[in-house]
């Protein structure tokens, strides 16, 4: 055991959460990680070092606070840890203030129901960073105990298990709140799905995500069961392929700028088990060439309160293929201002041209997301602004760009794609293994780090770049305004850093709140959010 301060360097480099008090503790063998993790407290910290760990490692009632977390998490280099008898590699129990992060998890147990790490009883404010899970038989990330709200599941890559991350129980008897999934990368679940929010779970985040190959779905999200639409689930800007159904919905859940393709269904809703539809919203998504539809409006006649479908980019690769279907009509629903390519069953929507003639190459390239639209594109200046569309588009860029909204997941702003490329670092997300040769490794892992984050005065951002190439790093503010530009220039080949003072261009101090660090280096872009205190 050494006590703090003793790896304060260390820990500055690896840790965005400031810890006041407490000890911390290094651990060499599996035995030393499962005895210190008994004994952490409020404020301590629990080092690993690198190697690989036979370990199912208990996590057992540790309290820490809003001011003291307890931090577990790697000292540099890879750590493993692997189980190897029939239970969960990692089991969470009753814990709160909880922060891990960058483990690999992995089992060598063959037998079904095997689960990462596994939330059980009460766990509240706990945040899973940078691991990487995979070849359970289980779910990679269940969280269904008995009470778990505040979770933050964060550039985590999940693959080779059953299903990615559950949140709630199927009875909707508990309920997970005010989660947030995003900037992570799922796929290749069999045989389930990627990210499921179940009956009763509430005011829950899946943003930025790439999910793929995820069997049933890549994510399915049921109801709130709430009285407002304040609290419904959000499932916004992520990018999601070759699923039976891309986003299923039944209702009470938010549905924006995402981006699907090569599923059954892009987006499919209906009356799942008869539980009631409303407070549905489907807005500004693009969805493309998908097998049966790619925006399936099922049930809606038997709605009971609003369900808005307005903004959707819908396109198939050919005329005969279903774009849009509502089978048994509307009911109460608004359907508007959406453009279709393809079989359209309802009204609201104008047929377009074929996606060769509104998207840059609209042929989805392994790896890169091109569906932005072309210069001549109808889907520009032809959306709505009403019925709450949101303010920011795929790449948070401020909505609208001209006069009017456009259609679909994309803002345009400028001739060539300024989209996304589905790679290590997109949106801040994993950092995950990339083939030799591959495009993206000019930059890996990007903005590897801000810290501190929050912060009050002063916060540094690092980032990496694989070669010399123009750079441009601007900090912008959520109503998405320009708020100061850091770098734009030409740098070298190597390690950068740049600090932020809170000031703005003119050298005022800006309030306090969250800001967005945009960093764009030979086309690729990656979004960071930080937290300024006042």
């Amino acid at each position: 055991m050494c006590k703090r301060g003793t790896l304060a360097v260390m820990f500055l480099f690896f840790f965005p959460l400031v810890v006041e008090a407490g000890t911390t503790y290094v651990a060499t063998t599996s035995q030393e990680i499962q005895s210190y993790t008994n004994i952490l407290e409020a404020g301590d910290t629990l080092l690993i070092q690198a190697g690989e760990y036979d370990l199912n490692w208990k996590i057992a009632y540790l309290g820490g606070t809003s001011s003291d977390w307890i931090v577990i998490a790697n000292m540099g280099g890879d750590v493993v840890i692997r189980g190897t008898v029939y239970d969960n590699v990692v089991d969470v129990i009753n814990c709160s203030y909880l922060y891990l992060k960058g483990f690999e998890i992995t089992s060598t147990n063959t037998s079904f129901g095997v689960d990462g790490i596994k939330f059980k009883e009460v766990c509240n404010h706990v945040i899973i960073e940078d691991c990487h899970i995979h070849d359970v038989t289980g779910v990679g990330i269940p969280a269904n105990s008995d009470n778990i709200g505040y979770l933050t599941v964060r550039r985590c890559h999940i693959h080779d298990v059953s299903e990615g991350i559950y949140l709630g129980t199927q009875d909707g008897s508990i309920a997970a709140h005010h989660c947030v999934i995003e900037w992570n990368w799922i796929h290749d679940t069999h045989p389930d799905k990627g990210i499921q929010i179940k009956r009763s779970s509430y005011l829950n985040t899946v943003q930025d995500n790439v999910l793929y190959n995820n069997d049933v779905g890549g994510v399915i999200v049921y109801k709130t069961d709430r009285p407002s639409s304040a609290d419904n689930n959000i499932v916004r800007r992520n990018v999601i392929w070759n699923a039976v159904e891309g986003i299923f919905a039944v209702g009470q859940t938010d549905i924006e700028n995402n981006i699907i393709f090569n599923c059954d269904y892009g987006i499919n809703t209906r009356n799942y088990s008869n539980w009631g539809m409303e407070d549905l919203f489907i807005r500004n998504n693009t969805v493309y060439n998908c097998h049966t539809t790619c925006l399936m409006l099922n049930n809606w006649d038997m709605a009971t309160g609003q369900m808005i479908c307005v903004n959707n980019a819908c396109y198939q690769d050919l005329l005969s293929k279903n774009a849009i279907l509502a089978p048994y009509g509307r009911g109460p629903g608004i359907v508007d201002h959406n453009r279709h390519y393809g079989t359209c069953g309802i009204s609201g929507s104008a047929l377009g041209n074929s996606a060769d003639q509104e998207f840059i190459n609209p042929g989805i390239v392994p790896g890169t997301v091109n569906l932005y639209p072309q210069d001549n594109s109808t889907l520009r200046n032809a959306g709505t602004a009403s019925y709450g569309v949101p303010n920011e588009d795929f790449n948070l860029l401020v909505r609208p760009v001209s006069e009017y909204w456009d259609i679909g997941a994309y803002e345009w702003s400028q001739s060539g794609n300024p989209g996304w490329q589905i790679q290590p670092g997109f949106k801040g997300g994993a950092i995950v293994q990339i083939e030799e040769g591959d495009a993206s490794t000019l930059i890996q892992p990007f903005m590897s780090q801000i810290y501190p984050n929050p912060f009050g005065s002063l916060t540094t951002i690092r980032y990496s770049l694989k070669k010399e190439t123009p750079v441009n790093l601007k900090i912008y503010n959520i109503q998405g305004q320009l708020v100061r530009t850091l770098v734009d220039e030409i740098q070298t080949e190597g390690e950068h850093m740049i600090q932020w003072n809170g000031m703005n261009e003119t050298g005022r101090p800006v309030a306090g709140g969250i800001y967005f660090f945009r960093l764009n280096a030979d086309q690729l872009v990656e979004t960071r959010k930080v937290i300024l205190l006042k």
